[in-house]
């Protein structure tokens, strides 16, 4: 069995991983929600973009936007949300609390 190299946790490696999957990104604060740079109107899936962004703010983290194909639903409410059932597909995760 070969070693997998470890997995990178820069903005760069969780932007393009995203944007890879159909997202649009931007850059935000380290464990935080503030933009680092351009805001939410900056979004993008152009992988030339995330690498200039990645040049200026590497320990950013990868925020998903919301745009024409994404919608994005967030609730502090568990089981509230998990009654919901959108018409179309959904994908879903967690904050990196958990929650």
């Amino acid at each position: 069995m070969t070693p997998q190299a470890p997995a990178q946790n820069n903005f760069l490696s969780r932007a393009t991983d995203l944007v890879n999957r159909g997202f649009s990104v931007i850059p935000i604060e380290p464990r935080g929600k503030r933009p680092s740079g351009p805001g939410a109107t900056s979004r993008t899936r152009d992988l030339e973009t995330v690498k200039v962004w990645a040049a200026s703010w590497p320990d950013a983290n990868a925020a998903v936007c919301a745009d024409e194909n994404i919608t994005i639903l967030e609730s502090d409410d568990a089981a509230r949300f998990r009654s919901f059932r959108p018409s179309r597909s959904r994908r879903s995760s967690r904050s990196e609390r958990g929650r």
